[in-house]
């Protein structure tokens, strides 16, 4: 994927958040601290995928390499939901910085993690829902 020069000064200016959506795991861009974030519910089996794109991205941008990090991520017990957990961190992290914008961190503890993972089951059923 080639990255214009024009796309960049514009996305540099413009943006503080990119989020590059995948069915199997959820990448974020932050801006401010010019890190790459990365959220995989397969116990990090899609990060070494994930990774060339965005060393791609962070070099076309001037950053770092290194500004990409793997986050703590709560973890599915099959194959079948990862689109469901990316869905459900997302989800999440709006709710989060609904409630405090001015304390926001792309970072999940371990308890949010279980947060969003005690969310999957009604997710899953309001998915289920929605496509009935």
């Amino acid at each position: 994927m080639e990255i214009s020069n024009e796309a960049k000064e514009g996305f540099i200016k413009k943006t503080d958040v990119l989020v590059l959506l995948d069915p199997t795991y959820l990448g974020v861009y932050e801006h401010s601290n010019r890190m790459f974030h990365h959220y995989d519910s397969l116990a990090g089996f899609n990060f070494e995928f994930f990774r060339p794109f965005c060393e791609q991205v962070l070099v076309k941008l001037g950053v770092s390499k290194n500004n990409l990090k793997s986050e703590v991520t709560p973890q599915q017990k099959n194959g079948n939901d990862c689109g469901v957990y990316v869905i459900a961190i997302i989800k999440f992290m709006v709710e989060k910085y609904r409630n405090s914008p001015s304390n926001f961190s792309l970072q999940l503890n371990k308890q949010e993690a279980k947060s969003i993972h005690d969310s999957i089951p009604e997710i899953r059923k309001e998915l289920g829902r929605r496509l009935i």
